[in-house]
C-alpha cells in the first residue's frame, strides 16, 4: 500500500474541513482486521478530528510493529495536535532512524521544534529539502523557524519568495504578514491580510488577525469594521470581547476615549449575567489592557474586572506549577527568574538589561526568560548576563512548563501589559512570588501577580488607589541605564532640515502619549511665543500621525503651520536632534523613560509634568533625584509659563543650561537602584518563606 503521512501544515485545514465526517468501521471482527485495515482506519480518524480516538489505535498497531516508521510519525503528529509537541517529536524522531530519507517526517518534526522552540527547527526543515528540494511545507518550515529565532527580515524574503510558488495558500500570507508585523511594518501587512481572507473568508481567526493590524497601524475604524464582520459569521464570546475591547490608540478626541472605555463596560455588565468561555485568549483575543494606560485614568477597577471576566471564560490560565504548593526553601541563593518579552534594543532592555549583570551572585541566582530574538545583539548580550536562560515557547502552555521547571523562588515580570503573551502568561502561578516592575506602569488587575514596584518619589498621594497588586515603594526605580557614549558626529540644524532661527520646543514621545485633554497647552506655547515651533516625531504608522495632525488642527488652526513633524531618524540624528531642540517638554498622562536618559546625556534641559499618576511622573522624579526637580510643572499656566522662560534666552534657562551637564552623571549606572531591587525580592521570599506577605508601601534598603 501507499503508506500514508500527514502534512502539519495543510492537517490542521482536512480536520476543520472534515470535522463533521462519519467514520464507520467495516463490518468485520477485529481478528479479522489487517494492520493495514487498522491504519487506514486510525488515518480516517485522525483527519476527521477525532484524536481521542485514534490515539489508541495507533498505539495497538505499534504494539503490533514497533518498526512501522509511518504510523510512529503519525502519531507523532497526533501527539502534537493533542497539545504534547515534546511527545511528538519523541516520535517522528524515532521514525526518522527507522526511515531517515522521508522528507515529510523531517518537515514535521520541523513543525514540532518550531514549537518547542528548539533551534534544530531549521536543520530539520532544511533536512527536508536536501531530500526533497520542491517541498513547499520545508521552505515554508525553514521561513517560520527563522522568524522564531529573531531573523525576521530574513523571514519577510524567505516568505515573499514562497508566495508566488503558492499564490492560493491562505496559510503562507498569514505567516508573510506575521512576519512583516514582527519587522513593525504594519501597513505592508494589510495587503496579505485582505488576501488571507479572501483566499479562507471562513476563517475566523483571520477576521481578527486583520483587525488586530489595522489597530496596529493606527486605523481603528477598519479595525472595528473587520471586528464586527468576524462577530457577526462568528458571535463567539472571544469575538465579542475583542470587539468590546477595541480602543484607538490614538484617539480623535475625549469623547471616544469615553466610548470606548463605556463600551467595554457595558460588555462586562452583560457578561456577567452570562456563563461564557474561550478556549485560549491569547490567541482568540489577543489584545491587552495597553491603551488605557494612556487614558490619563485611573485603571485598578476596569482591569481588575477585565481579569475576573478573563479568569471565568478561561479558569486554566491560573494555572499553578507543583512547586508553589510549597514555600521558598531557606538556606540556598535565591532563584529569580525575570520575564520579558522586550529584551535587547527595546526601552524595557535599556532600562533592565544590566540589572541580570547586577544583582549580587553571592545572593541570587537569575534565570532570564524571553522569546527568541538572536538577530539583535543586545538581546544576546543581555541574556548572557544571567546565569540561566530560557527561550520561550509561543505556545502559552508550553511556556508555563517551562517557567514552572526553573522552580523560582520569585518571578519577576519587568513589563505585563504591552505584549498579550506575557499579560495572559501572568495569570498563572508559576513562582510562589510574583511581581512586576514599571516597564509598563500601569496596575495589571490580574490575582496572581503579588507586588507591582514602584518608587516613593513618582507616586501621587492617592497612590493606594492606583495598583490592584501590593505596590512596593522603592526609594528609586529599578532602572540601571549605561551611560549612553558620546555623540560621534555633530549635525546642525540645517542638516536636520531643522529651522534656524526658530524656538523648538521638541516633545520626542511617541505620538500615541499625546492626550487630546492637553492639546491645548502645546497651542498655547505656540500662541504666546512667535517664533515657536512644536516638534514631533512622525509615527512609525502613518495613520497615526495624520489623527494627530488632524486633532491639532482642529484645535488651534491658527498655529498649526508652526506644527513640524519630524521624519523618522536613526540614532545619531535623533540624538543631534534633541541637542539642537531649546526645550523638551513632556507629555502629560506618561512621561518618558528612555527618551529621558538620552534627552539628558545630550545636554538639553526638560520641562516636566507633577501629574495625577506614577506614569505621568517618571521624569519628575529622574529629575529630581539629581537636583533638578525644579523643572516641573503641576498645572496647565505654570508649564505655559515655565516652557517660555526655559526655551528662549533667559536667566533661567541659562541656569538651567549650567545645571544639566553637571548633575547628568549621576542619573546613569545607578548600583543603588539594584540593592533596592535585591531588598525587595529577599524580604519578599523571607515574607512568603513565613507564609505571609510584605505590606504595601515604602520599602527603604536604608
Amino acid at each position: 500500500m501507499d503508506r500514508p503521512w500527514v502534512c502539519l501544515l495543510t492537517c490542521d485545514a482536512c480536520a476543520a474541513s472534515d470535522q463533521g465526517a462519519r467514520v464507520t468501521r467495516d463490518e468485520m471482527t477485529d481478528d479479522e482486521m489487517t494492520d493495514e485495515d487498522r491504519t487506514n482506519q486510525a488515518l480516517a480518524l485522525h483527519q476527521a478530528g477525532a484524536l481521542d480516538a485514534a490515539a489508541p489505535l495507533y498505539a495497538r498497531i505499534l504494539d503490533a510493529d514497533p518498526g512501522d516508521a509511518h504510523v510512529r510519525q503519525l502519531f507523532g503528529v497526533l501527539k502534537h495536535q493533542s497539545g504534547d509537541p515534546a511527545g511528538g517529536a519523541r516520535l517522528i524522531r524515532s521514525a526518522l532512524i527507522l526511515a531517515p530519507g522521508e522528507a515529510v517526517f523531517h518537515g514535521n518534526l520541523s513543525t514540532l521544534l518550531i514549537a518547542l522552540v528548539d533551534p534544530a527547527a531549521e536543520s530539520a526543515a532544511r533536512r527536508s529539502l536536501i531530500l526533497a528540494p520542491g517541498y513547499l511545507d520545508g521552505w515554508i518550515n525553514l521561513a517560520t523557524a527563522r522568524l522564531h529565532r529573531g531573523a525576521i527580515h530574513e523571514a519577510v524574503a524567505d516568505f515573499k519568495a514562497l508566495i508566488p510558488q503558492a499564490p492560493g495558500l491562505a496559510t503562507l500570507h498569514d505567516r508573510l504578514a506575521n512576519a512583516l508585523e514582527a519587522a513593525g511594518q504594519f501597513e505592508a501587512a494589510l495587503p496579505w491580510r485582505q488576501r488571507q481572507i479572501c483566499l479562507a473568508p471562513e476563517a475566523e481567526d483571520s477576521y481578527r488577525a486583520f483587525a488586530n493590524t489595522h489597530a496596529m497601524n493606527g486605523n481603528g475604524d477598519p479595525a472595528r469594521q473587520q471586528l464586527h464582520r468576524w462577530s457577526t459569521i462568528a458571535p463567539t464570546p472571544a469575538a465579542r470581547f475583542r470587539a468590546a475591547h477595541a480602543q484607538d490608540r490614538v484617539p480623535r478626541d475625549l469623547q471616544e476615549i469615553q466610548d470606548g472605555r463605556a463600551r467595554l463596560e457595558a460588555f462586562l455588565d452583560l457578561a456577567e449575567t452570562e456563563r461564557l468561555s474561550i478556549d485560549a485568549p491569547e490567541r482568540e483575543v489577543g489584545v491587552t489592557n495597553f491603551c488605557f494606560t494612556y487614558h490619563d485614568q485611573t485603571n485598578r477597577y476596569l482591569a481588575r474586572r477585565i481579569a475576573d471576566f478573563t479568569l471565568r471564560a478561561t479558569p486554566g490560565l491560573a494555572w499553578t506549577a507543583p512547586h508553589c504548593r510549597r514555600r521558598p526553601r531557606p538556606g540556598r541563593r535565591i532563584r529569580v527568574a525575570v520575564v520579558s518579552v522586550f529584551l535587547g534594543s527595546h526601552t524595557i532592555g535599556k532600562l533592565f538589561g544590566e540589572v541580570l549583570a547586577k544583582l549580587p551572585r553571592e545572593r541570587f541566582e537569575v534565570v532570564a526568560a524571553a522569546h527568541a530574538k538572536s538577530g539583535d545583539a543586545a538581546w544576546v548580550a543581555q541574556m548572557r548576563k544571567a546565569d540561566g536562560q530560557v527561550i520561550l515557547s509561543h505556545d502559552l502552555a508550553q511556556a508555563r512548563q517551562q517557567l514552572a521547571s526553573i522552580e523560582a523562588d520569585i518571578l519577576l515580570y519587568l513589563d505585563i501589559g504591552m505584549d498579550p503573551f506575557t499579560y495572559y502568561l501572568s495569570f498563572a502561578r508559576l513562582a510562589p512570588v510574583q511581581a512586576v516592575c514599571v516597564g509598563h506602569p500601569d496596575t495589571t488587575g490580574v490575582p496572581n501577580i503579588d507586588y507591582f514596584l514602584t518608587t516613593k518619589g513618582a507616586e501621587p498621594a492617592d497612590w493606594p488607589e492606583h495598583y490592584s497588586e501590593r505596590a512596593i515603594l522603592l526609594d528609586e526605580f529599578p532602572f540601571y541605564y549605561k551611560r549612553p557614549p558620546a555623540v560621534a558626529g555633530t549635525l546642525e540644524r540645517a542638516d536636520l532640515g531643522l529651522p534656524e532661527e526658530a524656538t523648538l520646543y521638541t516633545c520626542p514621545q511617541t505620538l500615541f502619549k499625546l492626550h487630546p485633554n492637553y492639546d491645548d497647552v502645546f497651542l498655547e506655547i505656540l500662541r504666546r511665543d512667535p517664533k515657536g515651533r512644536l516638534m514631533l516625531i512622525e509615527s512609525a504608522q502613518r495613520p497615526e500621525t495624520e489623527r494627530v495632525r488632524a486633532r491639532l488642527a482642529k484645535a488651534g488652526p491658527d498655529v498649526i503651520d508652526r506644527v513640524h513633524f519630524q521624519r523618522r531618524m536613526n540614532g545619531l540624528e535623533y540624538l543631534n536632534f534633541v541637542r539642537q531642540s531649546d526645550l523638551l517638554v513632556e507629555t502629560f498622562g506618561f512621561a518618558g523613560g528612555n527618551s529621558t536618559y538620552e534627552a539628558l546625556s545630550t545636554g538639553t534641559p526638560i520641562l516636566a509634568w507633577a501629574g495625577k499618576h506614577m506614569r505621568s511622573r517618571v521624569t519628575l522624579d529622574l529629575l529630581t533625584m539629581i537636583g533638578l526637580g525644579d523643572c516641573a510643572a503641576s498645572d496647565r499656566e505654570s508649564f505655559i509659563c515655565m516652557a517660555l522662560e526655559l526655551a528662549n534666552d533667559t536667566p533661567a534657562r541659562s541656569e538651567i543650561r549650567r545645571r544639566v551637564p553637571e548633575a547628568m552623571p549621576a542619573i546613569f549606572e545607578r548600583q543603588s537602584a539594584v540593592d533596592g531591587l535585591a531588598v525587595f525580592l529577599e524580604r519578599a521570599v523571607e515574607a512568603a518563606q513565613g507564609g505571609g506577605w510584605l505590606e504595601p508601601g515604602m520599602l527603604s534598603q536604608r
